[in-house]
């Protein structure tokens, strides 16, 4: 904001001077007013630009006040966000997420630094608002360019995780090793989520800054706090015995606490520690009241739920209808699921189109089961034309997932060739690591290969382990082997003829 100098002395009309807000001296010529015969004076143009220019910035406070910089923030985003806070914290008594939630916004619009981290964080734990990710990714960012330590650390998250954008490990990874000492700073000066984040840092990273211990530390100064992540993450330290004594009370006390705050991911589970002991109604409750929350994996968990009948009488048709809520939410467990029921028409008219649909959608997401169903459909015909190379891509990319099925079929397709190229090498790289997934037919294929090779006593010695395994065939074609090359009981394979 620009202010009259009052100590200037220049003569009236002749020469302006203004402080500007950051102390910048400004100096400009109004323009002396000429003579026109009998007319008026008047300015000259330039003059009269230069005066409303200054004029402007003089009578519009906030102008030169730039949005991004990590400077000052104005007296009301602070309020709004001390408003916010209060709420959050329940400071007063009560905690109330939707009410923060709404100071938050407002401040985070004035461009508050941890406003705006709140807000991201709230998109992603579903306290106050509903689950968006993408949206929290956004105020992230926007946190982060403004040098919250907080929002860095949401940021390196987001990316960590894939929340709301691509999966990014390492660049989340060099996020939080930027991050870190300033993180660990305010941590220590009593920040009670900057605490949260130490921990989690603690935790989740490579083993030269792994620390349990540490990890334990500051989750349980961030959780007696009362931030309902951090009470639901010492709920997982105490279950898994990471950094203290497994104690499963503890464990539950921590995840109800959490839960009652009404943190979906804490409400999960509970309700699966619950269901542990057998309190399937417990269990119900618990995962319902995360699938109210438009929580995905609650919304699954009810699906499943009713599927299998725990804690309520089974209903299909209840089930497809929880999985179509979470798989419309892009929950690749949902979409899965939801394929397997058009697939063998649980609950729904069955239909290998619409299960190729939720099939594929899943496996873009990276789920492996599903990438070896859309292999399965391709090389099958199931609702579409049968097509060996997309087949062969799927299951691959299934194999690659470590799905011992997708392993097991890629190297059926490279021994026959379907698809492309036969290839015996590739064939049993895949048929050996199905092999050890406990596949039985792989150790059916790995002796057909031995076969084609002409090496017949290996051949056989892999078709007797396909039937010890479960697949009878094996143990017909290790017998007609020895019927029709009798010499290969003697282990003398040179001798024979290779069968074509």
């Amino acid at each position: 904001m620009l202010i009259p100098n009052p100590n200037s002395v220049l003569p009236p009309c002749v020469l302006h001077q203004f402080n500007c807000c950051d102390g910048v001296l400004v100096s400009f010529q109004f323009p002396r007013l000429r003579p026109l015969g009998s007319l008026a004076y008047m300015p000259t143009w330039s003059g009269w630009a230069m005066f409303f220019f200054f004029l402007f910035l003089w009578c519009i406070p906030g102008v030169v006040e730039a949005e991004w910089s990590s400077g000052a923030v104005s007296k009301q985003a602070e309020l709004d966000f001390a408003k916010g806070q209060r709420w959050y914290w329940g400071d007063e008594g009560t905690k109330d997420f939707k009410q923060a939630y709404g100071w938050f916004e407002r401040a985070a619009r004035k461009g508050h630094p941890r406003a705006l981290a709140m807000i991201a964080d709230m998109c992603v734990t579903g306290l106050g608002t509903s689950f968006n990710p993408e949206n929290g990714f956004d105020y992230a960012k926007r946190s982060a360019k403004k040098h919250d330590v907080f929002g860095t650390y949401l940021l390196g998250k987001f990316y960590f995780w894939g929340w709301g954008t691509d999966r990014d490990v390492e660049y989340g990874g060099k996020i939080f090793s930027q991050v870190f000492p300033h993180i660990e700073e305010a941590a220590e000066q009593g920040d009670r989520l900057a605490q949260f984040g130490l921990g989690w840092i603690y935790y989740h990273l490579s083993d030269e800054t792994k620390d349990y211990q540490k990890a334990y530390a500051w989750y349980e100064k961030s959780a007696t706090s009362g931030y309902a992540v951090a009470e639901n993450n010492l709920g997982v330290l105490y279950g898994n015995g990471h950094g203290v004594r497994n104690n499963v009370v503890q464990e539950l006390f921590w995840y109800r606490k959490a839960a009652e705050q009404g943190y979906a991911k804490s409400q999960i589970n509970l309700a699966r520690e619950l269901r542990g002991t057998e309190d399937y109604s417990g269990q119900f409750r618990w995962t319902r009241a995360a699938a109210e929350q438009q929580y995905p994996h609650g919304l699954y968990r009810m699906g499943y739920l009713y599927e299998h009948g725990e804690g309520v009488k089974q209903d299909l048709h209840q089930a497809s209808s929880w999985y179509l809520k979470a798989a419309k939410l892009g929950y690749r467990l949902a979409e899965y699921q939801l394929g397997n029921l058009y697939f063998q028409g649980r609950g729904v008219a069955q239909d290998y189109k619409q299960a190729m649909k939720w099939f594929k959608l899943s496996a873009e997401k990276g789920y492996a089961k599903s990438m070896s169903l859309v292999a399965r459909h391709y090389e099958k015909g199931l609702g579409i034309p049968v097509d060996y190379r997309e087949a062969r891509k799927w299951y691959r990319k299934g194999a690659e997932a470590g799905n011992s099925y997708s392993q097991e079929h890629i190297g059926y397709l490279l021994i026959k060739g379907f698809g492309g190229d036969v290839d015996y090498a590739d064939a049993s790289t895949w048929l050996h690591q199905a092999a050890q997934g406990g596949r039985e037919w792989a150790y059916y294929g790995i002796g057909l290969i031995h076969e084609y090779r002409g090496q017949y006593s290996d051949a056989i010695r892999w078709y007797v382990l396909s039937a010890i395994k479960g697949y009878d065939y094996g143990l017909r074609r290790a017998v007609y082997l020895l019927v029709m090359y009798p010499l290969v009981a003697l282990g003398i394979d040179s001798q024979l003829p290779h069968l074509s």
